[in-house]
């Protein structure tokens, strides 16, 4: 990812980098040891 086009949250980022591995929140969360509503927050 250029700098240009970094996103202005981590929440963004998350998302983008979570959806170009191809998980869902809860892949995410399971890997992550968190639950989903701390994905979420």
């Amino acid at each position: 990812m250029a700098a240009h086009d970094s996103p202005l949250f981590f929440g963004d980022w998350l998302k983008r980098r979570r959806q170009s591995l191809d998980l869902t929140q809860a892949e995410l969360a399971e890997r992550a040891g968190c639950s989903v509503f701390a994905l979420r927050k």
